[in-house]
C-alpha cells in the first residue's frame, strides 16, 4: 500500500510540475548623464539580446521611435521597461544591453558607453543571478550565478565613450501563482 501511495504521490508531483514560474522586469529608474561626451548634448540608445536557455535570441532596440534618446548634461531619463516576461522553473535567461552614444544624423553608432550584462535562472532553490558591467564596447563574461534577493537594485558608471552616464537597474522576479 505504502508503494502504491509513494508512487501516485510522486506521479501527482511530475504531472502537476515543481517548481516556481517568476514573472521578471527589468527596468531602468533612471539614466542620467552626469558628462556628455560631445559639446551640446549626446544622442542615446540601448540594444537589448536576450535568450532563455540555448533557443532563439532575440534582439530589440530601446527606443524603437524616435531612434534615440537625447540628453544634455544633467538630464536623465525615468521608469523604462526593458524586459518583461516570465521565467519557468529550471530556465535560464540572459540579458545583454549595450549602451551607445550614437551620432544623429546620420544615426549611427560610434561609442560605446558601456555593457551589462544580466543573468537569471530559476532553479528549485529559487533565483540565481549574475550581474555583470563592462566598459566601453568590451564583451562581458558571466561570473558564478549567486542567490539573490529581490528586487534587486543597482547603479552602475558608464564612462566608456568619453562621457559619464548613470543607470539605475531595478530588477524584479515575482513569483506566479499557481493555477
Amino acid at each position: 500500500m505504502k508503494r502504491i501511495l509513494l508512487f501516485a504521490a510522486t506521479l501527482l508531483f511530475a504531472l502537476t510540475g515543481f517548481g516556481q514560474t517568476y514573472h521578471i522586469k527589468v527596468s531602468l529608474d533612471n539614466m542620467a548623464v552626469l558628462k556628455t561626451s560631445e559639446i551640446n548634448k549626446d544622442e542615446f540608445a540601448i540594444s537589448e539580446f536576450s535568450r532563455i536557455d540555448d533557443g532563439q535570441g532575440s534582439f530589440k532596440r530601446i527606443p524603437e521611435k524616435p531612434f534615440e534618446y537625447a540628453l544634455v548634461k544633467g538630464g536623465k531619463l525615468e521608469n523604462i521597461l526593458l524586459f518583461d516576461d516570465t521565467l519557468k522553473p529550471n530556465e535560464k535567461l540572459t540579458l545583454r544591453y549595450l549602451f551607445m552614444e550614437i551620432d544623429s544624423p546620420p544615426l549611427f553608432p560610434d561609442d560605446g558607453a558601456g555593457i551589462a550584462l544580466i543573468t537569471l535562472q530559476n532553479t528549485d532553490k529559487g533565483i540565481l543571478s549574475d550581474f555583470t558591467i563592462t566598459q566601453g564596447d568590451k564583451i562581458p563574461e558571466a561570473k558564478k550565478l549567486k542567490p539573490t534577493q529581490f528586487p534587486l537594485k543597482k547603479v552602475v558608471d558608464l564612462t566608456g565613450h568619453g562621457g559619464h552616464l548613470q543607470v539605475h537597474f531595478r530588477i524584479e522576479a515575482i513569483p506566479v501563482a499557481k493555477k
